[in-house]
């Protein structure tokens, strides 16, 4: 398994990503890195997320799975465009939060079987078991796109 990344989000945040419902994840950070993004569901779940979601149309799990890496997705761009001198300004749609950096995300495919794993803060590489768990996930995906999302072109 090459070297991916990992980024830990929240429930039910991360699965309205997973459904297609949210291609952006707001971030507080930048980061220069782009490429394939493991998604992990961290320990802990955003009781006031379930709201806002349902708000904004989308139905979550009303138990998403928590602790493992569910998927994975392309980081193709990170928008910082609410910085810049024209506030407001940003095309990246609903999702965006202002006085974020809009994380977008693109090509996002569930895993068959959720690898449990701890995660971490920021940008985090799996290891031992967990690499070797993910690489068979990655190894049996063959561009099986999740429900909702359209492979890219």
């Amino acid at each position: 398994m090459r070297n991916y990344r990992a980024l830990s989000i929240k429930q039910p945040w991360l699965a309205a990503i997973l459904s297609g419902w949210k291609p952006v994840e707001n971030r507080t950070w930048d980061t220069s890195y782009r490429g394939p993004l493991l998604l992990h569901a961290s320990a802990r779940i955003d009781p006031d997320g379930f709201d806002v979601i349902r708000r904004m149309d989308y139905r979550p799990p009303a138990k998403p799975p928590v602790a493992a890496i569910l998927g994975v997705a392309e980081l193709v761009d990170v928008c910082d465009a609410v910085w810049g001198d024209r506030p407001g300004f940003c095309s990246c749609g609903p999702w965006a939060m202002f006085g974020q950096y809009h994380w977008r995300l693109a090509t996002v495919r569930t895993f068959t079987n959720p690898v449990p794993a701890k995660g971490a803060l920021g940008l985090w590489a799996p290891t031992g078991d967990v690499a070797a768990a993910v690489g068979r996930e990655l190894a049996n995906m063959t561009g099986r796109p999740c429900e909702g999302v359209a492979p890219d072109a």
